[in-house]
């Protein structure tokens, strides 16, 4: 055979000096061992925190609910006997910087209510969180209006007896008290704290055909005139305008109106209201009957301060006028 076959075959030991010669690989350089433990640590470290935060922070919101915060993680208590902490003016407001000062560290219950979902920022080793059903409370249903009572802040004026002389809380002087507002149905998230806010709900005031309502003012200026029956727009007592038929919501601190008829009524005298009287002969006649009135819806008012003493207008007439008369 030529060499060139000879070159297919492998060669023998002795065929050549790089026979058993081994290959030489380049090695790898491993990490430091320290490395591997920080590497270690962080992931350790990561994973325990996503835990925490994820079965310790975590606060679920129902539809329907509200959260309540207790902030516990302040340096000093709030002034006075209040306990809760107002919700803070926007980011840009003037008075930010003012309530930041005042409020920025205080313990106490935050205003400020946090809506249906999912939370992660408080900590319950900083805050008390409690989670509230509102279906009862401001969630104003069909049919009903909203009273709202603030629970904190500045108390109402007093005279020098301390007797309390407002009935409605200003807002601008961040009284507490009733406030001088009404909610129609809907949802109120601003008012949902307990315990910043009690919501009363209370009936519309229905004034039906036939009826005229007598509006009295329970919280206004005081009369100019006091002696008089009736007082001008918008001073406490009973006003001298009417309201017109329909649905009224009113602030039942700030005002009432009392829906009454002005169609025509029919007192029967008859039985015990009969007439009798004796005849010339000394008989006694019995004379039975009926008498029909109503109101002048313009004279309503003046009529209801003068003989409705506190009670029903008609039944009053009825018993105290027309039967006398």
């Amino acid at each position: 055979m030529s060499d060139e076959n000879n070159d297919q075959f492998p060669r023998r030991p002795s065929d050549g000096p790089n026979w058993n010669k081994k290959v030489v690989r380049p090695s790898i350089p491993r990490k430091p061992h320290w490395i591997q433990k920080i590497v270690s640590v962080i992931l350790v470290l990561g994973i325990g925190y996503g835990l925490y935060v994820w079965e310790v922070c975590r606060v679920v919101v129902d539809p329907n609910h509200v959260l309540v915060l207790l902030k516990k993680n302040g340096s000093k208590s709030l002034p006075g006997d209040n306990v809760i902490i107002p919700r803070p003016p926007d980011v840009n407001d003037p008075k930010y910087a003012a309530w930041k000062e005042q409020y920025g560290d205080c313990n106490g219950i935050l205003e400020q209510v946090y809506p249906e979902g999912t939370y992660f920022g408080f900590s319950p080793f900083d805050y008390e969180r409690n989670v509230i059903s509102i279906e009862d409370t401001a969630i104003i249903p069909a049919g009903k209006v909203g009273i709202v009572i603030k629970k904190f802040g500045q108390k109402l004026d007093v005279d020098k007896d301390g007797r309390v002389t407002q009935i409605l809380a200003d807002p601008d002087r961040d009284q507490r008290g009733p406030l001088p507002i009404i909610l129609r149905p809907g949802r109120y998230n601003e008012y949902a704290n307990p315990y910043a806010y009690e919501i009363k709900q209370v009936d519309p005031i229905q004034i039906d055909p036939g009826y005229r309502g007598v509006a009295t003012i329970v919280a206004g200026n005081k009369a100019q005139s006091p002696n008089e029956y009736l007082v001008d727009d918008g001073e406490q007592g009973v006003q001298s305008k009417t309201e017109p038929e329909g649905f009224r919501y009113i602030n039942p601190y700030q005002e009432r109106v009392t829906p009454i008829s002005t169609i025509s009524q029919r007192f029967e005298l008859s039985g015990d209201d009969a007439i009798h009287f004796p005849s010339a002969d000394s008989f006694d006649i019995q004379l039975e009957g009926f008498v029909e009135w109503s109101i002048d819806p313009e004279k309503l008012p003046l009529v209801y301060v003068e003989y409705a003493n506190g009670g029903d207008l008609i039944p009053f007439l009825e018993e105290g006028v027309i039967l006398p008369y």
